[in-house]
């Protein structure tokens, strides 16, 4: 059966979009991922300190994730979010390595707990090879201790871009579909014209 020719840029651009988005799905592996995160140590005044919750970061580059959530419970406190890179000891908000062996760096990861009505800043880094607290209004002297994350990513989430591509192939591919039947249904009326 021979193909008509006027489809044939309808199926090279169905076919491109299918390779692109066969492409784009490593990009969504190594999107966003959420990890449950844990912290136990000791204030230098204070005693036994920790923390737990998840975060979601999202990788940046080789072995660089920035941290874009974290939510759960630090020093018996609720946690209140994210602060902004470069708002509490230098943080950068980023986590460096493999997963599922991802760490704190130097500058650190910044958030919110609130206590007694207000927001208290905590800032977990690291500093040749032990983790550390710095917050001035929740801990006088700060704290050391272990952070760690889960050894595998809870959940993934696929970036925008690579829904986008999926969601176009599917509409070119039913636009296809559409024009076929049309065309069938054309060429059975005209095939019911001729043999009246």
């Amino acid at each position: 059966m021979r193909q008509n020719p006027s489809r044939r840029p309808l199926m090279m651009a169905a076919f491109a979009l299918s390779a692109l988005g066969a492409l784009a799905v490593p990009a969504a592996q190594a999107g966003s991922m959420t990890w449950n995160w844990n912290f136990t140590g000791s204030a230098y005044d204070e005693g036994q300190i920790s923390g737990t919750g998840t975060l979601t970061a999202q990788q940046q580059s080789g072995s660089r994730y920035l941290v874009t959530s974290i939510t759960g419970i630090f020093d018996n406190y609720d946690i209140s979010g994210l602060f902004n890179p470069g708002s509490l000891g230098g943080n950068d908000n980023l986590l460096y390595g493999n997963p599922p062996s991802l760490g704190l760096d130097y500058g650190g990861v910044s958030f919110g707990v609130t206590r007694n009505g207000h927001t208290h800043g905590v800032n977990l880094y690291q500093y040749f090879g032990t983790d550390y607290v710095y917050s001035p209004w929740l801990l006088d002297d700060g704290a050391y201790g272990q952070f760690s994350l889960s050894a595998a990513p809870t959940s993934s989430v696929p970036e925008p871009g690579s829904l986008a591509l999926f969601a176009g192939a599917l509409g070119l591919l039913g636009a296809l579909a559409a024009l076929k039947r049309r065309r069938s249904a054309a060429s059975r009326d005209d095939s019911d014209d001729e043999r009246s």
